[in-house]
């Protein structure tokens, strides 16, 4: 404080220039000690902690990472295929991009609510969702008719057809529209509540309440 009530009388009182000079050199002193705090990782490390600490409505945590999830992967999956699409060209070229992207954006939808809320619940959430892309959608889904109804795959599938309508000679989805609009629904509205139930018993070293 009587550093910088030293400051503001030198300024107000208009010193001889050799001491402005000084104190311009005082002023650059302060700026390159701020940049370097700023970069201390003991610094980031208290600015951390402040916003972990922070009271934020778990909803919105909830909503900035699926956000955050679902536009990376639509702007990995989706755009590339309407890109594609419509590069390629032919009859019926710009329903069929858009609505393969389109499908791929509401599964890209789904993937990011079920791996979120995997997360959540499991440090091995790569594992199992590795395991649940490989096995159950890989495998089981084309073996057994039963298991197409839990696969995500199927369900961009049969939105992919319901919205571009191309020939059943081109493409066929195996699930019906209705069984993939309410399983799809079921599925994001379980997956989202599981996040939030567990996602509000997170400290902030991350161990479970």
């Amino acid at each position: 404080l009587l550093f910088l009530g030293a400051l503001l009388l030198t300024f107000f009182l208009r010193v001889p220039p050799v001491v402005q000079v000084e104190t311009r050199s005082v002023w650059r002193m302060l700026a390159d000690l701020g940049r370097n705090l700023w970069r201390s990782p003991i610094v980031l490390a208290c600015f951390a902690v402040y916003f972990l600490a922070k009271p934020i409505r778990r909803g919105v945590v909830l909503a900035t990472k699926l956000v955050v999830a679902i536009g990376c992967s639509i702007a990995l999956t989706s755009i590339p295929i309407l890109a594609a699409g419509l590069i390629a060209g032919g009859d019926g070229s710009v329903r069929l991009a858009i609505g393969f992207a389109v499908a791929s954006a509401i599964g890209c939808a789904l993937y990011c609510a079920i791996f979120v809320a995997l997360s959540l619940v499991t440090s091995r959430a790569f594992i199992w969702g590795l395991g649940y892309v490989l096995v159950w959608e890989g495998f089981l889904a084309g073996l057994f008719t039963g298991t197409r109804t839990l696969s995500v795959r199927e369900h961009t599938e049969a939105f992919a057809q319901a919205i571009a309508n191309p020939a059943a000679s081109v493409f066929k989805a195996h699930l019906q529209l209705s069984t993939a609009i309410v399983v799809a629904a079921v599925v994001g509205l379980a997956t989202v509540t599981i996040a939030l139930r567990r996602l509000s018993r997170i400290e902030i070293a991350g161990e479970v309440a």
